[in-house]
């Protein structure tokens, strides 16, 4: 279990998609769709403008229900090197499983917990997250989870505040990799494992997304071996996103994990492969 993503990334704002709404992100003229929010960008299909949609603006629009997720957070609207496949999925369904899986299949892997964590680390977030909440957060040289877990489980409000803390410097770090990563001819496509991958505004900042599912009493037996939760906390933690139907139908792609290992990855080479020629 990762450290950052028990106490902070499971929790949520609230249910921030009703469903996918095809916008800007599925084809069509962005300007036209988000010009309001300051955007200056052509086609989606031809532009070359950078795009400078502000942050805030983009989880507006993810909020509000207006789109999946914001292909405006891309530095540039062109044509992509490799595809961007994004991984969503229950607490305990297996995305890092299918991750794995992938990354032997030549992608490369961006672990948003990994980036969470490095943030948290980060002498200027440590500082602003002292002056939010004092000592008890950031007693000595690292954040306590637990303690800054026990504030925003607690207050919407807080949680809200460290998302958009966190939330623009995770996206310049990944921001950073996507650019090493399209530049590497080892890597084939690029994979974003993000427990909150729709909330974060990152739906259409993929090429494709791909559920993992598993069932109930599977995810309990696996969150209960390694996090140590009750069928209760689960639930609870569960509750806290946004809802699997939703993040189910919002995806292009469907990955069952709760049978094999080798029928896992029967199915995940069958999935990167569909990919890999939707892209090319």
């Amino acid at each position: 279990m990762c450290s950052v993503c028990d106490p902070v990334w499971q929790a949520s704002r609230g249910p921030l998609l009703p469903g996918r709404v095809a916008t800007d992100g599925d084809g069509g003229c962005f300007r036209k769709s988000v010009a309001a929010d300051g955007v200056v960008c052509g086609s989606v299909d031809s532009c070359s403008t950078p795009c400078v949609a502000p942050f805030g603006a983009i989880l507006g629009r993810v909020a509000s229900g207006v789109s999946r997720g914001s292909i405006q957070l891309l530095r540039v609207c062109g044509k992509r090197i490799k595809p961007i496949i994004g991984l969503v999925g229950g607490i305990g369904a297996g995305k890092s499983s299918v991750a794995r899986i992938l990354q032997s299949l030549g992608a490369a892997v961006i672990d948003s917990d990994r980036l969470a964590h490095d943030e948290l680390t980060d002498p200027e977030v440590m500082a602003t997250l002292r002056g939010w909440w004092g000592d008890k957060v950031c007693p000595g040289q690292e954040v306590d989870r637990k303690a800054l877990a026990s504030i925003v489980f607690n207050d919407p409000r807080e949680l809200d505040r460290l998302e958009r803390l966190l939330y623009p410097r995770i996206h310049r770090r990944r921001e950073r990799l996507v650019e090493g990563f399209n530049a590497d001819p080892m890597v084939r496509a690029i994979v974003l494992d993000a427990p909150k991958l729709y909330e974060a505004g990152l739906g259409d900042y993929c090429n494709a997304v791909i559920f993992v599912e598993a069932d109930w009493p599977v995810r309990v037996r696996r969150v209960a071996a390694s996090r140590g939760w009750t069928e209760e906390e689960l639930r609870r933690r569960e509750n806290l996103q946004n809802s699997l139907d939703t993040k189910r139908a919002n995806a292009d792609h469907v990955v069952i994990n709760h049978a094999s290992m080798d029928q896992l990855r029967t199915d995940v080479e069958r999935i990167f492969s569909s990919v890999l020629a939707t892209f090319a």
